[in-house]
């Protein structure tokens, strides 16, 4: 055999090499089971309270914690062989969020309660680990369906094994008279079904039966909050589709209204007193509480607006309330208002990421669009920064958005003769 064709055949096996190499660094970075890990972490805190999961022997944070790690540490290792740039600027960011509300030095029980969980599984686990585990379509599409799989399964709690508490007075609960967390799980699947109809990616026999058995069982818990977020991610999405896509979407849509008074008309008297309240000048003693902790929280933000530290304004809203259940207030509260900066800015980077995507035809960038102004939503009016931990999950899987393509992997873009040409050069 010639040398000239001895080198080429080198060349070509050197080219297989590399191929093979850059589809399993492809595989690594694409691989979805980490996603999922990530929908059941921060939604490990509704389910697991249930009596129906006693049989589990381990702790569900704890292990969705564990699965998220290791296919964290996975997704990593295949990054560093597939020559893809890690996201450092919102790694930098992440770090520096969380610093500023370490500056002030808070103390208190609920300070210990919140600092390490905040730290390590909202920052930590929900926002860095996503920004190397939903950074593809698949990903994203296992992210919201893994959603759908959490919503499903506590609805089915729900029915099987409610609360019993007698404060509920009919309402539906996993644990004593918490409402809303399930009702935050049981929406987001909401959002997923009826977007993904729209958007043809669900036949709507399937997908408008199944949502209308959510919407039941959400609407029995009273919480409005939820109910509100998911009439807000609907509408945005409607504005963001173009085409024969908003038509149907606004078919859907009007549809799924028709269908949810329906249901609202047939549940219990306890619920409806709840939603009936918002449209009556007595809006019940949760709204007034809201309006009271906004007030003393914005009076906090002016007195330091370098914040209180993680947990501080505890002791400002005490004894209502440890956090204003608003997450605007509470980072400009606590990190003070250079920290709100920083998630102002990434949300809006977000957004318009995940809107452009959508507009060119992305379906699993449209979800998540509805996804993150859902969980925005929820997180404007309930909970504190932990509870809201499907925020930032969904936040940095929108900021990944466009980050990695088809050929994210620069061996399969050579050719035997390009590896020859190449040396030769």
């Amino acid at each position: 055999m010639a040398d000239g064709d001895r080198g080429i055949a080198r060349d070509a096996m050197t080219y297989t090499a590399l191929e093979r190499h850059g589809r399993r660094a492809r595989a690594r970075i694409d691989r979805r089971w980490g996603a999922l890990a990530l929908a059941i972490l921060v939604s490990a805190g509704v389910i697991k309270p249930s009596p129906a999961m006693g049989w589990l022997p381990i702790d569900l944070t704890f292990l969705a914690a564990a699965a998220v790690t290791l296919a964290l540490l996975d997704a990593a290792a295949g990054a560093l062989h597939s020559h893809d740039r890690p996201p450092v600027e919102w790694i930098i960011g992440s770090a520096l969020f969380a610093s500023l509300g370490l500056l002030q030095a808070a103390d208190g029980g609920y300070v210990h309660d919140k600092v390490p969980g905040f730290l390590v599984l909202t920052l930590m686990l929900s926002f860095v680990a996503s920004l190397f585990l939903v950074r593809t379509a698949r990903q994203r599409d296992a992210l919201s369906f893994g959603f759908v799989g959490v919503g499903v399964l506590v609805a089915f709690l729900a029915v099987v094994a409610p609360a019993t508490s007698a404060g509920l007075e009919g309402r539906v609960a996993l644990f004593e008279d918490a409402t809303i967390a399930p009702a935050r799980a049981l929406g987001a699947a909401i959002v997923v079904i009826l977007v993904s109809a729209f958007i043809r990616r669900l036949p709507v026999r399937y997908a408008l039966p199944v949502a209308a058995a959510l919407l039941f069982v959400m609407i029995r818990t009273g919480a409005r909050g939820p109910a509100f977020a998911v009439a807000v991610a609907l509408l945005v999405v409607v504005i963001v589709l173009r085409g024969t896509h908003r038509n149907r979407a606004v078919l859907l849509l009007v549809g799924a209204l028709v269908v949810g008074q329906r249901i609202f008309s047939g549940t219990v008297a306890s619920a409806q007193d709840r939603f009936m309240l918002l449209l009556s000048d007595d809006q019940g003693a949760s709204v007034s509480v809201r309006e009271m902790l906004w007030r003393r929280s914005w009076h906090v933000i002016q007195m330091t607006p370098f914040g209180e530290g993680w947990g501080g304004m505890s002791r400002a809203l005490r004894p209502i309330a440890d956090y204003p259940h608003n997450v605007v207030l509470e980072v400009a509260g606590e990190g003070g208002l250079l920290a709100l900066g920083l998630l102002l800015v990434a949300v809006w980077v977000g957004v318009r990421r995940t809107t452009r995507a959508s507009r060119t035809g992305d379906s699993s960038a449209t979800t998540l669009l509805a996804l993150l102004v859902y969980w925005l939503a929820n997180a404007l009016v309930s909970g504190d920064l932990n509870d809201n931990r499907g925020l930032f999950l969904c936040l940095a899987a929108a900021l990944m958005v466009g980050s990695v393509g088809p050929s994210a992997a620069m061996p399969q873009q050579l050719g035997p003769r390009d590896v020859t040409a190449e040396r030769e050069s």
